[in-house]
């Protein structure tokens, strides 16, 4: 019994399918985001090719557009999707009776993100109840098992998924609306994008092997809450945080982490992503780090490979029609 890691390249967002193995020797697969939507076609057609076309946990890590879009059309698809896990804070009503506000501030980039997100969010929800899919929560100490692999989410704290949302950031951004100034500000591009509040809440996951750590998979969260919710522990897969920013790991969390295989969900962006220094930080520290596409922060001579997926297995054969990346030829490694 074993398990695959698939990272589905997806463009600037996260994509991945998890494919256990049961003791009954048949699969379960696990889907953790669907990217902006853009390219949702090659998640469905590959849940439909490699996973009959049924999910059996569809998994929000957070509510960016970049983790959530897609995954309305996988819905729509008509792909049958067990349940889904989705951390709406307790705020989330007042979050949308907001969505008119950030549209007033669509010149700054992080107030337009905040709004595409909180509709893409409860566009999400609709076509969940519409299709009667079953819609939870997974804050930390939940847990599934599926033969000899145990998933565990290791945050958010129920404390943190409302602090990321709290009541005084939509007074503060009620109050900044009426702020001739800030609007001027605005219109200058002088005003200051508020910071990523919903990245730290992500939904962790880490999977256990064996009853041994084996892999991390912590959406977008931060360093620091990364290292508060690992304990110290290693892992062998790394699922890296944050497209590879330098938000999402340090040097300390790197040689705690210790992982052998890194991939990094990344496309063309405006964001430096990935970080060149994080790059350098996990081969220095012995990680084979694989992006799923080369963009123009990565070394220059770096190799372009066209990962339309990329699989890590575990004691599981590859199936027939997969070819084999030598890590030599990998992609930031070179």
């Amino acid at each position: 019994m074993g398990f695959y890691i698939e990272m589905i390249g997806v463009g600037e967002g996260d994509s991945f399918l998890l494919t256990l193995d049961t003791l009954e020797r048949h699969e379960v697969h696990i889907l953790i985001d669907g990217g902006d939507g853009e390219k949702s076609e090659r998640v469905i057609s590959h849940i439909k090719t490699y996973a009959k076309g049924t999910v059996a946990l569809m998994i929000g890590t957070h509510l960016d557009d970049d983790h959530l879009g897609g995954l309305i059309d996988v819905i729509k698809s008509g792909i049958q999707v067990g349940t889904l896990i989705l951390n709406t804070p307790g705020s989330f009503a007042k979050w949308l009776q907001m969505r008119e506000v950030f549209k007033s501030f669509a010149k700054v980039e992080s107030m337009r993100k905040i709004e595409k997100s909180i509709q893409t969010a409860d566009d999400l929800l609709s076509v969940a109840k519409a299709k009667g899919i079953t819609v939870e929560t997974a804050l930390a100490g939940r847990s599934w098992t599926s033969g000899n692999v145990k998933l565990s989410v290791l945050s958010p704290t129920p404390e943190r998924l409302e602090n990321a949302w709290a009541e005084k950031i939509i007074q503060d951004i009620s109050v900044l609306s009426k702020s001739q100034k800030y609007r001027d500000m605005v219109e200058k591009g002088e005003a200051a994008p508020p910071t990523s509040f919903g990245n730290d809440s992500s939904i962790i996951i880490e999977l256990i092997y064996n009853e041994n750590p084996f892999a991390l998979l912590p959406g977008d969260a931060g360093a620091g809450v990364i290292k508060e919710v690992t304990a110290k522990k290693s892992y062998q897969f790394l699922k890296v945080p944050h497209h590879g920013s330098n938000t999402g790991l340090d040097e300390d969390l790197i040689k705690q982490l210790r992982p052998q295989t890194a991939f990094v969900p990344v496309g063309e962006n405006s964001y430096h992503h990935p970080c060149l220094e994080i790059l350098e930080l996990l081969k220095k520290n012995g990680a084979i780090t694989f992006c799923s596409e080369k963009t123009i922060d990565c070394r220059k001579e770096c190799k372009a490979h066209d990962f339309t997926v990329l699989c890590h297995r575990k004691d599981k054969d590859g199936r027939p029609d997969w070819s084999t990346v030598d890590p030599k030829d990998c992609k930031n490694n070179l």
